[in-house]
Parts: C-alpha cells; sequence; structure tokens
C-alpha cells in the first residue's frame, strides 16, 4: 500500500472541506487523517479521509479523532468498519455518511443511527479546549 494519498483524492478532500477543519470548523485543516485506520486497512479513498486541524496524532481535531471522543463522532472507526457506512459528526453538515464521490448524505433519524447515539454534543469540541491557537 503507498504512503502518498493519491492527487485525486486529496484534492476531493480539501473540494469537501474547503480547506477548514471538518472536527471544529474553525480552524484551517492541516492533516488528512484516515477514519479507519491504516494499521487497521484503512485505504487512501475520500470516505476514509478527514481533514483536520492539528498535528500528528496528539493536537488539534487530528488529536481528538485518536481518542473515544473521536471514535463517538464517527472520526474513527474500529477494525472491519466500512466508512460508507460509519456516520461522521461535520462542523459543517452535521451527521452525515461521507460518499465515494467527495460529498455527503445526511443520516435519517440521526438520533438512532450507530455514531449519534453515543455523540455526546456536550463533549466540548477542540476550540473549545485550551489546546493553543492553531490558525
Amino acid at each position: 500500500m503507498s504512503d502518498q494519498i493519491p492527487v485525486a483524492v486529496r484534492r476531493a478532500v480539501e473540494a469537501r472541506s474547503g480547506g477548514v477543519c471538518e472536527g471544529c470548523g474553525k480552524r484551517r485543516a492541516t492533516e488528512k487523517h484516515h477514519r479507519l485506520y491504516r494499521s487497521r486497512g484503512g485505504l487512501h479513498v475520500v470516505e476514509n479521509l478527514l481533514d483536520l486541524c492539528g498535528w500528528g496524532n496528539h493536537t488539534g481535531d487530528h488529536g481528538v479523532a485518536h481518542t473515544k471522543t473521536g471514535e463517538d463522532r464517527g472520526w474513527s472507526i474500529r477494525s472491519g468498519g466500512d466508512p460508507l457506512v460509519v456516520p461522521v459528526q461535520h462542523a459543517r453538515f452535521g451527521l452525515v455518511r461521507l460518499t465515494a464521490e467527495g460529498g455527503w448524505e445526511p443520516v435519517s433519524g440521526s438520533g438512532t443511527d450507530a455514531v449519534s447515539s453515543a455523540w455526546d454534543s456536550s463533549i466540548p469540541m477542540q476550540t473549545e479546549v485550551a489546546m493553543g491557537d492553531w490558525s
């Protein structure tokens, strides 16, 4: 498996995000995050990638994605999960499923779907946590 995200995939993710973190919606996106980690078999495909703020796996929303909170928001997926099926709590679009074409589809009945039932809106978004200014 190549370490490089194909240019077309990178561009589709950046078009969806508009260059803004898909987690907080407030900071510049600096990292492409694999929802189904590459170590778990995740591929370089649009529906498996989020454009997040932070660096590495430990700061900004990229860091949050590597926690239980990130998993609850669909930013990370357990082994065997399908990025086309597992919903994402998106900063601009709400609870959605990401598409292979680079778009998104709203999750109907979101109060009962996989991620939304576990996602707790009382958990502060990254910008509400004292983690420094990434802008």
